[in-house]
């Protein structure tokens, strides 16, 4: 049988087609007390959860299925199916996703039931320590890849009675799992991010860490609708990450710098090129483009225009001549070591949680406050100050919130949830600009359309008979 949780690149996850449900929940594993029987055993698998881990998938859902990429010149088909706004239960994209996630928490929960069965008194300080702090990171990657899951397939975020996914705290073998509710997913996510904050010692932002807990306690809040606790954990992230100067930032994505990174999946020339979403890495022909939706909020004092915009003009394969917005070709992803479209992948950043500290203070009424949040963060994206927006209503300050969070965390998987959870208070779906769409290209996705929920794998639904498909996708 297939296992696509041993698949370290996310292309291959796509390109495999699942046929049973054993490609959605692995099963046929090696029993933990066979497999993983010393610390440097469990510290391996460690190694091989991390690396089935791919947030690429994240940025290209909320891309694609967004309104910040337009079809580029070089594209001979692909990704065309997700820009179409093409989602079905047979969708490779949300199977992709569905597979890819529960292979890294079925590796989490092995490495987990794995360090149950070692004897304490068998192990040095050393080792009982680091086997801690791996139960710990194991604790916190297992959380994570349930909350990314259920952003995904979920309709509600603050609905406790809404279904969610199936939260997995064990290693499933042939158990048929039902999907949770979303307050029984978050229940779960709170657990295991309580316990590990106890136990993991790390400080390296390539790994689970404590101030990542910090930082997804604040976006779950946030998504929960619990805004003062968002405020609070988001003030924790700020105390303790500034953002980055001018220079800084633009470093980051070189990189460079991680003054304000919080966590990043970082990248192996093994594995495959986030750049590789956008341009094929040989060539660097580019089979999709910045939209002109994203590209007409550019202000040309902005270190984001000069990030996220390719207008280099030495006429190479790689950094074409720009001529925007006849070519609209992105940077965010230039690539280091000389290997184009090869970077580490920002997941959490800081500026995200002075994002959801503007936005938690607008949905309690302090409309002052979330501009002030707000100006603090473009001060540092213009390098100087900036005057300070007033809001007069919550849909005002939402929709500025949103325009900054489209800047900010443009192709570093947002946009598409970003407009889903908050499309209750603008009353908008996802709007494309007329020149990014047309043909076979949807210019809109209206607010009320099941598609703002990924389908559950037909693969799944055919062989599970726990399993019930989300709304829209029945049949």
């Amino acid at each position: 049988m297939k296992k696509l949780f041993f698949t370290l690149s996310i292309l291959s996850v796509l390109i495999i087609g699942c046929e049973d449900a054993t490609d959605i929940f692995p099963v046929d594993q090696v029993a933990a007390d066979e497999a993983l029987t010393t610390p440097e055993d469990i510290e391996l698998a460690l190694s091989g959860a991390y690396s089935g881990y791919s947030p690429q998938l994240l940025v290209q859902i909320n891309s694609r299925f967004g309104d910040d990429l337009r079809i580029g010149g070089d594209n001979g088909g692909q990704g065309l199916g997700d820009i179409n706004l093409v989602l079905n239960s047979n969708s490779g994209t949300a199977t992709g996703a569905y597979s890819s996630y529960y292979g890294v928490i079925n590796s989490a929960n092995r490495i987990l039931e794995a360090i149950e069965t070692i004897d304490p008194a068998s192990l040095s300080t050393v080792q009982s320590d680091r086997l801690n702090d791996i139960k710990g990171q194991s604790l916190a990657l297992r959380a994570l890849s349930h909350f990314d899951l259920l952003t995904l397939f979920s309709t509600s975020y603050t609905d406790d009675s809404a279904l969610a996914v199936p939260y997995i705290d064990f290693v499933v073998v042939l158990e048929l799992p039902a999907r949770n509710t979303v307050g029984e997913v978050f229940a779960g996510i709170e657990q295991d991010l309580l316990a590990a904050n106890d136990l993991i010692t790390t400080t390296n932002n390539i790994f689970m860490n404590k101030n990542l807990i910090t930082a997804l306690r604040a976006k779950i809040a946030l998504f929960r609708g619990d805004f003062p606790a968002a405020i609070t954990f988001s003030n924790q992230s700020i105390a303790s990450f500034p953002l980055a100067t001018t220079d800084q930032y633009t470093e980051m994505y070189f990189d460079r710098d991680d003054t304000e990174v919080i966590f990043k999946a970082a990248r192996t020339v093994t594995d495959a090129r986030i750049g590789g979403l956008f341009y094929f890495t040989g060539t660097g022909g580019a089979f999709f483009e910045m939209s002109e939706g994203l590209f007409n909020t550019f202000n040309s004092q902005d270190i984001r225009t000069q990030v996220l915009l390719d207008d280099d003009i030495d006429g190479g394969a790689i950094d074409p001549v720009s001529d925007a917005p006849t070519t609209l070709f992105i940077k965010k992803y230039p690539g280091r070591d000389g290997i184009f479209g090869l970077n580490d992948i920002k997941m959490y950043r800081v500026s995200e949680q002075y994002l959801i500290k503007a936005e938690a203070q607008a949905r309690m009424d302090d409309f002052d406050g979330a501009a002030a949040t707000i100006d603090m963060l473009r001060d540092a994206r213009y390098g100087s100050d900036q005057p300070t927006p007033s809001y007069a209503s919550l849909e005002e300050a939402i929709d500025d919130i949103l325009f900054e969070r489209r800047l900010e965390l443009a192709y570093e998987g947002h946009r598409y949830i970003d407009i889903k959870r908050t499309r209750d208070i603008t009353n908008q779906g996802i709007i494309r600009n007329s020149n990014d769409c047309g043909g076979g290209t949807p210019c809109e996705l209206e607010v009320d359309d099941f598609r703002f929920t990924l389908p559950i794998p037909q693969a799944e639904v055919d062989v599970n008979a726990n399993i019930i498909q989300n709304p829209g996708y029945e049949g």
